[in-house]
Parts: structure tokens; sequence; C-alpha cells
């Protein structure tokens, strides 16, 4: 598991991705126009820096994605544990069915 408390205080989201080309360098900006991070192209490809370019942008978002979904993980692993041991010849389809409701419990970010 991701322990997520070490990114307490980091700089507020959404950030933006801003590349210079006559730089040559990536760019990831705050809200507020304040650089968060800056990427030298270095030796690596185009497609490549955008790429991380873009995985360092979404930072925020993508930290926000493992918040709302570990609630719902720790149930259905609770869910898993009690059935297991209190039902160890249970009918797969009925933990199958149980987990789609929990996770229809969840509102589904796109």
């Amino acid at each position: 598991m991701i322990d997520i408390d070490k990114y307490e205080g980091h700089t507020e989201g959404p950030w933006k991705h801003v590349y210079q080309p006559w730089g040559g360098i990536d760019y990831i900006m705050s809200p507020h126009e304040d650089c968060v991070a800056k990427i030298d192209n270095g030796d690596k490809s185009s497609a490549e820096n955008r790429a991380d370019a873009l995985l360092v942008a979404d930072a925020p978002l993508l930290l926000e994605e493992v918040k709302r979904l570990r609630p719902m993980a720790d149930e259905l692993i609770a869910i898993w544990e009690i059935l297991e041991e209190d039902y160890p010849q249970v009918d797969r389809a009925i933990v199958k069915e149980l987990i789609e409701r929990k996770i229809g419990d969840y509102e589904v970010i796109e």
C-alpha cells in the first residue's frame, strides 16, 4: 500500500503541463502559476518526456483517486474475509454479486 501521509502539504492541484520547445523543458505549474516541477528533456524522446510530464501533472488527481478508492478496497477485503471465515464453501457467484453491489455504492469519476 502507498503511504499517502508523506504527501501531506503538497501544492494543491490541479496542476498543468506547459512545454517550452525553445528550451526543451516541460514545466508543471500550480493553479497559481507557480512552478511545481521542471523536467529537463535530456536524451529521452519527446514522446517519453511528454508522458512523464503528463504523469507528474496528474499527480494530484491520482492521489485523490487513491484516497477515494482506499475505503472501498478496505470494505471489499473485509467482506471477503468474513465470507471466507464464516462460509468457506460459499458460491463464488454470491461473492461476485456482493462485491458488485458494494462497488455500486461508490461514485465513478470519469
